[in-house]
């Protein structure tokens, strides 16, 4: 089974509800990229407008080998530098003004269309599936730079990320914001992931898993393991890191779900709630 041959095999358009006016502090827009990461195209189109990354905002982090569409907005920039801006594989279009940036509650869902190669069957239809984070959430060594911020191993993290690690915290201060939090998140999803499989594994029938941070008690057997407690997810070296932990559905459910036979694959529509992963759902379709 192969996706994402090329980038036009895989293709998600964000579906967002959101008031949009004529004026207000945030220009929205909507950003269809190609080869690019959420987080790198808005690297390259802020510093093309000249503004700093974090006037950015987004409401979920796309992947990059794909083409996908997603609403975006920035802050203090006129309308008509949005409209003028051309750069390869990132285009964008003026949608109009708002009083806050994008974020991530901003987001509905998402829908996609793709196309799965060289599977030797077409799967049955489904309606939910277990709601795994995506192999995404842990690209490269997201989890282990996640465990080490968490357990305030900070020289361990700056060598992880190939950073000056005599001065660790301040190493990595001087990262995006946004991208550190990445790393403590993909440690919270994989330990829910692993809390998710071992109650599965023991025929255990949940609706929700707590997703640990400092706002819960969550505790098991994997966080015994790991040697953490819900609290260690205060980062009072860097603040902004801080997570509060959350709920998580164990199963999420697919609509608009359609399967079609084409030469030497299937492709799949379908559409998900925010937060669940199209990989982990083909993933789950064809094994």
């Amino acid at each position: 089974m192969k996706i994402k041959e090329i980038p036009e095999d895989f293709v998600v358009v964000e579906r967002f509800n959101i008031p949009i006016k004529d004026n207000g502090e945030y220009a929205y827009f909507v950003m269809e990229k190609k080869n690019y990461n959420t987080v790198k195209a808005l690297e390259v189109i802020a510093k093309a407008l000249h503004i700093p990354f974090r006037s950015m905002g987004f409401a979920g982090n796309k992947d990059k080998k794909a083409i996908t569409i997603q609403i975006c907005s920035a802050k203090n920039v006129r309308k008509e530098k949005i409209k003028s801006l051309e750069l390869k594989d990132i285009k964008l279009t003026y949608l109009g003004q708002g009083d806050k940036p994008i974020s991530l509650g901003d987001l509905e869902g998402n829908s996609f269309e793709i196309v799965v190669r060289e599977v030797d069957k077409v799967p049955e239809k489904i309606t939910k599936f277990v709601n795994y984070f995506g192999e995404q959430r842990f690209g490269g060594n997201n989890t282990e730079v996640g465990r080490a911020i968490v357990k305030k191993e900070f020289k361990k993290a700056a060598e992880l990320l190939g950073l000056e690690s005599q001065n660790a915290v301040g190493s990595l201060t001087k990262l995006n914001k946004k991208v550190l939090r990445l790393y403590v998140h993909a440690y919270q999803s994989w330990i829910w992931n692993e809390s998710v499989k071992k109650l599965l594994k023991e025929g255990k029938d949940v609706e929700e898993v707590e997703l640990i941070g400092f706002g819960n008690n969550f505790t098991n057997e994997i966080t015994k393991k790991e040697g953490i407690k819900p609290r260690d997810f205060i980062i009072r070296q860097m603040p902004d890191l801080s997570s509060e932990g959350d709920k998580r559905k164990v199963w999420c459910e697919v609509k608009e779900l359609e399967i079609n036979k084409i030469e030497n694959g299937v492709k799949l529509k379908f559409f998900l709630p925010k937060g669940s992963y199209a990989t982990e759902l083909i993933r789950q379709l064809f094994q």
